[in-house]
Formats: structure tokens, sequence, C-alpha cells
């Protein structure tokens, strides 16, 4: 449905929405209709089938209160919900928080679209981040809760973070396919990250190319670390045990146990070398990119 598809309709009392197969709706579609004001006299949102369409901008435009999305939603859908023609670029939720629920199990591709200077905040209980949950989007923060076990993939990806970093809660275990692809946000992982999936993480620019793999990695996927990163560094403790051969391509220098490889150098200690003794270590080599091992 497209925007403004029934502005200013004033006689307008009633509409049938199928919110569950809902795709898209553009700005503003029911502004200034009877059907939303009647709306909004209940609830602060449109809640349709437990999919939340839109917010009413006037409850939260000139004041500090936080936006709290109701517990009954599993769903926001790509509605434009957050993003006011009327107020370029969702200035009536410039600096505020907004709080996700732990029943929210599945986000629209831009359906948090202006929200660009916003905090975006899980409530008590949410255990997982859903995938793409801001792909493709632009915030002022994002805080992710201790109790977060997994980050959705793409639930990042390519989404531009104005406090330019996102610290990630030991409880974490998974980080996702594409999670953080293209944000250049993490400057480190804590001990408990057990899974990093294919281009799971994206380093910051305030790491100078360092970074230090925890012991608690198991898996690391295909390229698996990007961002920022000229040297990664895996400890003597590690519990690694399985490695795509591409993850070695982020970083022209690796140190595994204390030894320094320089990944495609002519020197003894390259990838091959590495890679052998990963093997020699009992690490599940996968060979998902066409090297050629030399031994």
């Amino acid at each position: 449905m497209g925007a403004h598809a029934f502005m200013n309709a004033v006689n307008l009392t009633d509409i049938s929405i199928d919110a569950k197969n809902l795709e898209f709706l553009g700005t503003d579609c029911f502004i200034g209709t009877k059907w939303i004001e009647d709306k909004y006299k209940s609830s602060d949102f449109l809640i349709l089938d437990n999919v939340l369409i839109d917010v009413n901008p006037d409850a939260y435009n000139g004041n500090d209160n936080e936006i709290i999305i109701p517990d009954t939603v599993v769903r926001i859908a790509n509605t434009n919900a957050f993003y006011d023609d009327n107020m370029y670029d969702g200035k009536w939720a410039y600096g505020k928080v907004v709080v996700v629920p732990e029943a929210v199990k599945d986000i629209d591709i831009g359906a948090l679209y202006g929200l660009s200077n916003a905090t975006i905040k899980f409530a008590d209980g949410v255990s997982e981040i859903p995938a793409h949950f801001l792909e493709g989007s632009s915030v002022g923060d994002v805080v992710i809760p201790r109790g977060v076990k997994a980050i959705g993939d793409y639930a990042f990806s390519k989404c531009e973070i104005g406090s330019g970093i996102v610290e990630i809660p030991d409880t974490v275990e998974t980080i996702g396919e594409y999670s953080f692809r293209g944000t250049y946000c993490i400057s480190e992982l804590p001990e408990g990250v057990r899974e990093i999936k294919t281009e799971g993480v994206s380093v910051s620019f305030d790491n100078d190319g360092e970074f230090t793999l925890p012991d608690s990695v198991e898996m690391l996927g295909k390229e698996a670390i990007g961002g920022n990163v000229n040297n990664i560094t895996i400890g003597g403790n590690t519990s690694l045990k399985t490695i795509y051969v591409s993850s070695l391509s982020s970083a022209s220098h690796w140190v595994y146990k204390g030894q320094a490889y320089e990944v495609f150098g002519k020197s003894d200690n390259n990838y091959t070398s590495l890679l052998k003794i990963m093997e020699t270590d009992g690490i599940q080599v996968i060979w998902d990119k066409q090297l050629k091992p030399e031994w």
C-alpha cells in the first residue's frame, strides 16, 4: 500500500487489513482518518493480529518518554511505523529509547527506519536477537542485555550505528551469518562466544587492526572475522574445533599459540604451515576456498 493511501479520508471509520500477510505500508497511510484517531484513543500503538503497524507520533513528540513496544507484538512490519513525513526522518523519535519486547521474533527489513538517533534496547528476558533486526537501518546506539544467547543472521548487517561500538554480553554463544557485516562496530568479544558464522563479526576502526579471538570460540565460519583487522591472535588455551580456510583471508597476520604466521607470505610460516599445525592439534580444517595445500 503506497504512502498517503487514505490520508485525510476523514469519514473512513473501518479498514480491514490482513496484517499477518502484510508486506509494506507507505508513510502516513491512515493519518487524518477517523479510523486511526479512534484506534489511538485506546493505545499509542496500532497493533493488528500481534503485528505492529504504526505508532502515534503525537504521543512521544516533545517529551522524554521511552517508546516501549507492547509485549503482545510478535512482528514489526515494514510499515514506516517510526517515520513521519511531517517530521522529517522520524524527528519525533529523535534521541529516544525504543524498548523491544521478548515476544518479537520477526522484524521486516526496514521496519525500524526513522530511528537514526534513537537507542535500541531489549526488554528483560530476550534470549535471541531476531534475524534482519536492524539490517540496513541507521540508529544512534544498540544495547544488548545479558541473557541474550544468540544474534540472528543479518541482525545488524550494514547497519549504521552512531555510537560506533556494540558491546556483546558474555551470555552470547552464537553470532549468526552476516550479523555485523559492514558495521565496523565490534572491538572485542567476551569469553562465552562459541560460534562465529559466515562474516559474523566486523572489527571496529578503534582496534588499530588488532583482534583477539576468545578462548571459548569453537567454530570460525567462512570469512568469519572482517572489518578493520590485520592481525588476529588465537591463544594457547583455545577451544577451536573447526575453521574454514577462508577465515584466514580476513587478516594478513595471525598468531596461533604464540607463533606468528604471515598468511600469504613466502616464509615457512604461511597459511599452509598454520593450517597444518591446526590439523595436528585436532582442529577440523574445511577447504571452502580454492587454495591448494602445500603439504
